[in-house]
């Protein structure tokens, strides 16, 4: 399957004309524009091919979060755009998975004080409101929604045979063979030993069996 991606368009800044690509799919990874700019993009831009949509931070800007997510999914029902959130589509034989990660504060250690800082740093904490309440966006929220995305993790391997572990088992293959660091980015993880020892033997038995192969060509 071949993917059109494109993120952190930012569209209330600066128009966007994307290229013209030849692509079974796109995916709009987030921060496309504020609200429900990006979603209208969307479909005046990529009307006749399939979309994956997932909102970025930037898309709450000014909005309540979640009466955004619900007037987006109603907008995108029955259209070519799938407006994932903690929810997963099926294009041809692959399935795939969305949703905004946001943070659980732990990357350096102390997610007291990194609550703290986000919380007086981030815009996220200034532009963006909840319901029912109409109240700022806290960190324990973002907090809170990032751990409902890591409660679906567990199954994103167990759904009939998709191609989404064996993406996994391609970034460990090259990982093994020194072509790139095999670091997955949440909510994915990298193989553990014992898998990474079968990913290890099977490229040994490819490398056999290309160099059998090559010596046999030769002899020919």
């Amino acid at each position: 399957m071949r993917l059109h991606i494109l993120s952190d368009l930012h569209l209330k800044f600066e128009p966007f004309a994307p290229p013209a690509v030849e692509a079974d799919a796109v995916i709009l990874a987030g921060d496309v524009s504020t609200g429900r700019n990006g979603l209208k993009w969307a479909l005046k831009t990529f009307p006749e091919r399939p979309v994956i949509y997932v909102l970025g931070n930037h898309e709450f800007y000014g909005q309540k979060l979640q009466k955004l997510i619900a007037e987006l999914k109603e907008m995108a029902r029955g259209t070519n755009v799938h407006l994932l959130e903690n929810e997963s589509c099926t294009i041809g034989e692959v399935a795939f998975f969305g949703a905004t990660l946001w943070t659980d504060f732990t990357l350096n250690g102390n997610p007291v004080v990194s609550e703290v800082v986000a919380q007086t740093g981030m815009n996220d904490y200034r532009r963006i409101r909840t319901l029912p309440n109409y109240k700022r966006l806290r960190p324990s929220d973002t907090r809170q929604l990032h751990a409902q995305v890591m409660r679906i993790s567990n199954s994103l391997y167990q759904v009939g045979h998709y191609p989404s572990a064996v993406i996994k088992g391609i970034k460990c293959a090259l990982g093994c063979l020194g072509i790139c660091d095999d670091f997955m980015a949440e909510p994915f993880h990298r193989f553990r030993d014992g898998e990474r020892a079968r990913v290890q033997s099977c490229l040994r038995e490819l490398t056999a069996g290309v160099e059998n192969c090559c010596a046999s060509n030769a002899a020919c």
